[in-house]
């Protein structure tokens, strides 16, 4: 199919300026509708903010600052381009561990310096052919019109036409994405019944990991290495299958391997990190972090647990200034994040009082505490028990006792997050009152919340709302509670309420406060789906 450039914008990203000057030249020889040109990563990032492109031209390494790489994985994580936007990475790196880096994040195509006129073209006409033709089955998933999106697939493998098997793995990890594991992994299979392709052997061993067929998905991705150990994103799942299975040294050295051949993944580098602390092994550790830290300068998936990890390495080692320095730097940085820069503070006051500082680790402490009740979103169990923990280790019991409550609140029905509040108290003076105190706030939450459900179940969605939503105040950071008020509200439109425009934004404010929670969990992805997609009822959810 013809390409009608005259209708295409293009932004180009590159740090030397005569590069960006010689592939506008390229691509104003066809009189596209837009071009505009940047020479870094924070332009490029700015640039989509402003515009939505057709085509997005990327250098890999941009100099100071982000990273090609970075930007394409920022711009998917912020939805600045879309399924349609094609993006082609262009790197003058020969060397391997850049050349898989490139590849590792799935650009539409790469293109290697030097290159001419008619290559540069050719590569991008067919990748917006590739785009146009995925089109369809993209604005069904848009929709959550997943019935939809089967369709097409099916019509285009009757067709045979060109990209079937493309739109079956689109629609594969959609699946998976959503937490459809059982419509997955057949897709996955009609791929290998017509062509033996490494992704779809990938996605099988994707699904029976997450299905827990741990054995079966570690000897998936043993397979996959062993056939191609430039395969860089199955070290990690493999790694997962190996930790699984208490295989932890196997899956240290599996992501020891990982890194080597990709070093640029910051997550990559976290996680090698986390183990090798695990495992004590805190030269490779310290290593791991440093990375982390370093790639985590320029990038958006920066966290707070690569820079606490590391202080405290380096305090261990009787390098305590340094590790607060760290801290204090990157707590600055982090401003705009204020559950990070919570974490942080958190921990920085610990190293004061570790060093003797007292009066700056109850500073701290008080700049902590008011963050966590400032905070409107969601604060993850982990965040929450270290704020209990910092406070009983500063001698504040009260605020410890504070915390926890709302702990056993808002996780009242995790088991996991029971154990560490019950460790955490086990050497405590009052461990008695306090583990009481816990109990009955868990089982009083817990109690009423079965309460709300039993309703709903029962038949009366209207007394179940009334209930849910009591609960809800009472722990707002619930993943449970937010998704059981969701459901049931939705279940009430579905019903014809006539409040069904005020229960809406509620729902939104239910599904935002679980998205906070826990983006992955499976029922808020499926709640999403049935909210978002085609008209539908919830009734059968009251089984």
């Amino acid at each position: 199919m013809a390409i009608d450039w005259k209708t295409k914008s293009v932004l180009i990203v590159d740090d030397f300026g005569q590069m960006r000057m010689a592939i506008k030249s390229m691509i104003d020889s066809v009189s596209p509708a837009q071009v505009d040109n940047v020479g870094n990563g924070e332009d490029a990032m700015a640039a989509m903010l402003r515009s939505r492109y057709d085509l997005i031209l990327c250098d890999y390494n941009l100099g100071r600052g982000k990273s090609g790489q970075q930007v394409l994985e920022e711009a998917r994580h912020l939805e600045l381009i879309s399924a349609d936007t094609v993006f082609l990475m262009i790197t003058a790196e020969a060397l391997m561990p850049r050349v898989l880096g490139v590849i590792e994040n799935r650009p539409d195509d790469y293109l290697t310096k030097p290159f001419v006129r008619q290559v540069l073209l050719q590569r991008a006409e067919r990748a917006m052919e590739r785009k146009a033709q995925m089109r369809e089955l993209n604005t069904a998933i848009r929709d959550k019109d997943l019935d939809r999106a089967s369709e097409i697939c099916r019509a285009s493998l009757e067709q045979k036409q060109r990209h079937a098997l493309d739109q079956l793995r689109r629609l594969a990890e959609v699946h998976v994405e959503f937490g459809n594991l059982a419509q997955a992994e057949p897709l996955y299979r009609q791929v290998l019944a017509r062509r033996e392709l490494p992704w779809a052997r990938f996605g099988i061993a994707k699904v029976q990991f997450l299905n827990g067929q741990i054995d079966e998905a570690c000897a998936g991705f043993q397979g996959l290495i062993a056939d191609n150990q430039h395969f860089v994103e199955v070290y990690d799942w493999l790694a997962r299958c190996q930790q699984a299975r208490n295989e932890n040294e196997a899956a240290l050295e599996t992501l020891r391997t990982g890194t080597k051949l990709s070093p640029d993944s910051l997550r990559r580098q976290r996680a090698l990190g986390d183990l090798a602390l695990t495992l004590d092994d805190r030269a490779t550790a310290e290593k791991a972090y440093g990375s982390a830290v370093k790639l985590g300068r320029t990038s958006a998936f920066r966290a707070a647990d690569e820079h606490l990890a590391l202080a405290r390495i380096w305090a261990a080692q009787g390098r305590a200034g340094e590790g607060l320095k760290l801290l204090r730097e990157t707590r600055a940085m982090m401003k705009k994040n204020p559950l990070e820069e919570m974490r942080l503070t958190l921990g920085e006051a610990v190293m004061h009082q570790d060093a003797g500082h007292q009066s700056d680790a109850k500073r701290l402490l008080e700049r902590a505490t008011e963050s966590y009740a400032e905070i409107s979103g969601a604060v993850p169990a982990e965040t929450a028990l270290q704020l209990v923990e910092t406070s009983l280790r500063l001698g504040q019991g009260d605020l410890a006792k504070q915390a926890a409550t709302e702990v056993a609140r808002n996780f009242f029905d995790q088991e996991d997050i029971r154990h560490k509040l019950h460790e955490l108290y086990a050497d405590d003076k009052d461990q008695g009152e306090i583990q009481a105190l816990l109990t009955a706030t868990r089982e009083q939450v817990a109690r009423e919340n079965n309460q709300a459900v039993a309703l709903f179940r029962g038949g009366d969605a209207e007394a179940a709302r009334v209930a849910i939503e009591s609960v809800a105040k009472q722990a707002p950071r619930s993943l449970e509670v937010n998704l059981n008020a969701a459901r049931i509200l939705m279940h009430l439109i579905d019903q014809g309420t006539p409040k069904a425009t005020a229960y809406r934004f509620r729902i939104e404010e239910y599904l935002r406060q679980a998205q906070r929670i826990d983006a992955a969990d499976a029922r808020l992805k499926h709640l999403k789906v049935r909210y978002e997609g085609p008209p539908n009822t919830l009734a059968a959810d009251r089984g």
